[in-house]
C-alpha cells in the first residue's frame, strides 16, 4: 500500500488543520506530510486526500475505517490513492529547533555586537550541508533565510572551559575567530560576503496543509528588519542546552573548536542611510574626499573593517587634511589584503603611518596609468539586502566620460545582482513598474524597431575612425545627441545621417557621434529555404549554379594558392576562423 489515501464521508468542507489533528490522534503527531480537502460530488459532503510519512500510517487509518471510523456522527470510508500529493518530499540532513538567531558584527575577538535577534528559530541543513535554512516568524509573517555552502568559509564551535554552553558564530570575513558564550550554543560560519536570500511565505488555502512549505509558497523579499540584516557582517546562533549538532567535520575543511570566552552585546545601527546599507558617513563637521569615503565603505561592506568600531578617531586618521593622502590611500588598500578583520583600525593606521614616515621609500598610489580610451570608474553592486562598493575599476571610455573627464569621480557603474553575485531573474522581481508613456509638447515618445540611414561617404569616414579599414560596415549602432538606435548605409543617400522621430529619446544639444557597434561579416549559406525564396522572387536557376561552381573553385584554389586562402579567411567570421584553426 502507498502512503496516500482518500478519506471520504466528512459532512462538509473542514479546515485541513482540523482533519490533520483528528487523524493524527490515531497515527501520532507529525505523521502527515500533506492533506487536501475537496468538495464531494454529493454536496455538502467532502473528502480528504492524505499523504503520510510512511505507508504503515495509511494502513492504520484504512484498518480503522474497516472497523467503523467516525468523524462526529459521519462514517468515514478510505480508499488508496493512485498518486501522492507531494512527490519526493524534501528531507533534511539535520534539524535544530528553538534556536535564537542574532544578526550583527563581531567587534573584537571576544565580542559580538547584536543588531537584531529572533527567538524560536528552526534551522534545517540540506543534504551535505549545501544549504542552510533559517525559519522564523516576525510580526505574524513567516520568513525563510537561506545560506548556501558557497557563502561559508569557516566554522568555529565555541565551548568555554567550565561551562556546559557552546557557541557557533557566522562571520562575513576570512578570519581566525576565537570566542566565548553567554548562555547557550553558538555556531560560527565565516565567508567573504555573508548575505542570506530572504523569502516570505504567502498564505495558502485553509483547506490545504503541508508539513514542509512548498516552493511556490515562498516569494523573494527584501530585508524585513530595520536594515539590520543588510548591516550585519555575521550571524550568531544560540542553541538550547544539550542540542546535537550536525557533523561539520565531514563537510567543512576549515571547521575548528575553541574554548575561549565570547560575549554578545547589544549594538546599534551604524549606517548613515537605512535605504542602502551599509553606507557610512564621517561625524558632523568632518568632510572626507569622495574616494576616501568610498574606500572606507567598501572595507566595511566586505568585512575588512567592523562598522561599529569606526569612531571619530578613525575618521580623523583618514582625513587628508591631517594625514598625507598617499599614506591614507595606501593603508586603506592594504586593509583589503589582511588575513583577518581589523578590530582596532585606529591603532593599526597609526602603526602604518609610523612605518611610512621611517621608510626609505614613500608609498606609491595603488592606481596605474591607463592607455588611451580607458578610465577608472567606481562600481556599485546592489543586492536585495545590501550594497557593495568596489573599485575604481578599469572601463572603456565613452563620449560622456571624455567630455566630463575632470569629474570622473562623479560617475558610478551600477549593477543589480542577487546574493552571491548571481543573476536576478524575472521570478525574483516584483512587477510593480507599470507601462509608462511620456508625452511632451503633444508628441508621444515610444520605442520602435525603425532604423535610420547613413550615407556611404560618411559611413566610410566613420568606419576608418573605428579602425575598420578594409571595408565599410552595412550598419552602425549609434548615439547622437538625444537619438539612439541603428543606422544602415543607404547607397543613394547624400545626407550624412537620416534619423527617425521615434529614435529621439531626450533633447540634447550634443552633436558628437558615438558608435557603440557595427555590423561584421557573418557566414551566409544558400540553403534550400533561401534558394526557394529567391526563386520565388524571380532569381533564375543558372544564377545558383554559377554561385555553386564559384564556391567549389574557391575551395580548390585554397589548397594551392596562399593568397586565395587568405581572402577566404578574411571573409570568415572570427569564431569560424578559430574553429577552423583548432581543427587544423
Amino acid at each position: 500500500m502507498g502512503k496516500t489515501i482518500q478519506v471520504s464521508g466528512f459532512p462538509y468542507l473542514i479546515a485541513a488543520d482540523v482533519v490533520k489533528k483528528f487523524l493524527e490522534q490515531h497515527t501520532g503527531q507529525g505523521t502527515i506530510v500533506a492533506l487536501e480537502m475537496k468538495p464531494s460530488k454529493k454536496r455538502p459532503r467532502a473528502y480528504a486526500r492524505v499523504q503520510f510519512a510512511h505507508s504503515r500510517y495509511a494502513e492504520m487509518i484504512q484498518y480503522l475505517a474497516s472497523t467503523r471510523l467516525y468523524y462526529g456522527t459521519s462514517y468515514l470510508r478510505v480508499w488508496e490513492s493512485d498518486s501522492d500529493i507531494v512527490h519526493n518530499p524534501r528531507t533534511y540532513m539535520h534539524e535544530m529547533e528553538q534556536v535564537t538567531l542574532n544578526f550583527g558584527c563581531q567587534t573584537s575577538r571576544e565580542k559580538f555586537s547584536v543588531l537584531w535577534k529572533a527567538a524560536s528559530v528552526s534551522v534545517k541543513f540540506g543534504t551535505g550541508l549545501k544549504k542552510m535554512h533559517f525559519l522564523l516568524c516576525h510580526n505574524s509573517v513567516e520568513y525563510k533565510l537561506q545560506l548556501s555552502y558557497e557563502n561559508i568559509w569557516q566554522i568555529v564551535l565555541y565551548h568555554p572551559r567550565g561551562q556546559t554552553a557552546k557557541l557557533l558564530l557566522i562571520q562575513a570575513s576570512v578570519q581566525d575567530n576565537t570566542g566565548e558564550t553567554g548562555t547557550d550554543i553558538f555556531l560560527s560560519y565565516i565567508s567573504s560576503y555573508l548575505a542570506p536570500r530572504i523569502y516570505k511565505k504567502v498564505n495558502c488555502s485553509v483547506y490545504s496543509y503541508f508539513s514542509e512549505t512548498q516552493d511556490d509558497q515562498w516569494i523573494r523579499t527584501t530585508d524585513f528588519t530595520p536594515s539590520c540584516i543588510g548591516q550585519s557582517s555575521g550571524l550568531c546562533l544560540e542553541l538550547p542546552y544539550g542540542m546535537r549538532l550536525p557533523n561539520f567535520e565531514d563537510h567543512f575543511i576549515y571547521y575548528s573548536k575553541s574554548e575561549n570566552p565570547f560575549h554578545l552585546e547589544t549594538g546599534a545601527s551604524f549606517s548613515h542611510n537605512l535605504e542602502l546599507v551599509p553606507i557610512l558617513h564621517p561625524p558632523r563637521g568632518l568632510e572626507l574626499p569622495y574616494r576616501i569615503l568610498f574606500k572606507v565603505c567598501s572595507l566595511v561592506q566586505t568585512g575588512c573593517l567592523p562598522g561599529p568600531k569606526l569612531d571619530a578617531r578613525f575618521f580623523q586618521l583618514v582625513n587628508p587634511q591631517r594625514i598625507n593622502t598617499k599614506y591614507v590611500e595606501h593603508a586603506l588598500e592594504k586593509l583589503y589584503y589582511l588575513k583577518e578583520c581589523c578590530y582596532d583600525p585606529a591603532t593599526w593606521l597609526m602603526e602604518q603611518y609610523q612605518k611610512y614616515q621611517t621608510a626609505k621609500e614613500q608609498p606609491k598610489s595603488p592606481a596605474i596609468s591607463l592607455d588611451d580610451g580607458l578610465v577608472y570608474v567606481h562600481r556599485v553592486q546592489v543586492t536585495p539586502t545590501k550594497v557593495y562598493f568596489s573599485g575604481p575599476e578599469v572601463n572603456v571610455s565613452n563620449r560622456v566620460l571624455r567630455h566630463f573627464s575632470d569629474y570622473i569621480d562623479n560617475f558610478l557603474r551600477v549593477s543589480f545582482v542577487d546574493e552571491e553575485w548571481d543573476k536576478m531573474y524575472s521570478t525574483d522581481l516584483s512587477p510593480r513598474i507599470p507601462d509608462i508613456e511620456a508625452v511632451r509638447g503633444g508628441i508621444k515618445y515610444i520605442f520602435s524597431d525603425g532604423i535610420g540611414k547613413i550615407s556611404p561617404e560618411f559611413a566610410r569616414r566613420v568606419a576608418v575612425r573605428c579602425g575598420v579599414k578594409n571595408s565599410t560596415p552595412s550598419a552602425f549602432q549609434i548615439r547622437y545627441g538625444g537619438y539612439k538606435g541603428v543606422v544602415a548605409v543607404d547607397p543613394i543617400s547624400s545626407v550624412k545621417l537620416s534619423l527617425r522621430p521615434s529614435m529621439l529619446k531626450y533633447q540634447s544639444e550634443n552633436t558628437k557621434l558615438d558608435v557603440l557597434a557595427w555590423s561584421k561579416y557573418q557566414p551566409c549559406f544558400l540553403n534550400r529555404q533561401i534558394i526557394t525564396l529567391l526563386s520565388t522572387l524571380g532569381v533564375k536557376d543558372h544564377a545558383f549554379e554559377t554561385k555553386q561552381r564559384e564556391a567549389v573553385a574557391q575551395l580548390d584554389n585554397i589548397l594551392v594558392d596562399p593568397l586565395r586562402a587568405q581572402e577566404a579567411l578574411d571573409l570568415m567570421a572570427p569564431e569560424k576562423i578559430l574553429t577552423f584553426s583548432r581543427k587544423c
